[in-house]
């Protein structure tokens, strides 16, 4: 029997998934794992932190679950991970007046031999994104500084989500990057809950089941003015 009426969520600022409008947190992400828990009667109240922060409030049990978030071993063996959330589609992006042509580069390791590559810290992207080191290596403290820093030509590449890329553009009114040719990720994220949580887990997976039947999810979508 479930106990936990509100499931304390933690996520860090990632619009349009999740970010604060006024005084509340909404996003595509946010609402779709909201309205997975309605489904059974449980309340969810979600927190936007530093990604870093969300990760140390989960790992010393001050939140119940954090999004969205990639699998890892090293993460299995201290989260529980719910079903697929979404397949998040990530790329390189260039500063306009910097050329770069990707097509012929078949790794990573490759990029970063001859360009600059900016990623936000403590994300995980992709194991061949995620080993990589050296000079060229560039960590950023969040999105906007991604966006910010490849428009004033800090670095010379940034791998960004497809989403938040655009959402972020439109909002910083930034017009000097954009998509190169060549590498694109595919990311499988999920939602991380706490080991204890396991019926609270097959509950959210249930209600996740349930809004794709019902079509809530497309909705959502719809409300964001987002294709998916």
């Amino acid at each position: 029997m479930v106990e936990k009426k509100i499931i304390q969520l933690v996520a860090d600022p990632y619009p349009p998934y999740q970010y604060v409008e006024g005084n509340n947190v909404q996003g595509i992400d946010h609402d779709v794992i909201q309205a997975a828990f309605r489904e059974h009667g449980i309340e969810t109240q979600t927190r936007l932190f530093a990604w870093d922060d969300c990760v140390q409030m989960m790992e010393t049990g001050k939140a119940d679950g954090l999004f969205q978030i990639q699998p890892t071993a090293e993460r299995a063996r201290t989260f529980h991970f719910s079903a697929l959330l979404r397949t998040a589609q990530t790329f390189f992006l260039r500063n306009s007046k910097n050329p770069i042509d990707l097509s012929n580069m078949k790794t990573a390791a490759d990029v970063l031999e001859k360009h600059s590559l900016a990623t936000v810290g403590g994300y995980s992207y992709d194991p061949a994104i995620d080993e990589l080191s050296g000079p060229n290596r560039v960590f950023v403290a969040d999105q906007e500084a991604l966006l910010t820093g490849l428009a004033q030509r800090k670095f010379d590449l940034a791998l960004m989500d497809r989403g938040v890329a655009v959402f972020l553009c439109r909002k910083l009114g930034i017009k000097e990057v954009g998509k190169v040719v060549g590498l694109e990720y595919q990311r499988q994220l999920h939602v991380a809950f706490q080991k204890g949580l396991g019926e609270i887990v097959d509950l959210f997976n249930s209600g996740l089941k349930r809004l794709e039947k019902k079509g809530v999810r497309r909705r959502i979508y719809q409300k964001y003015n987002f294709k998916s």
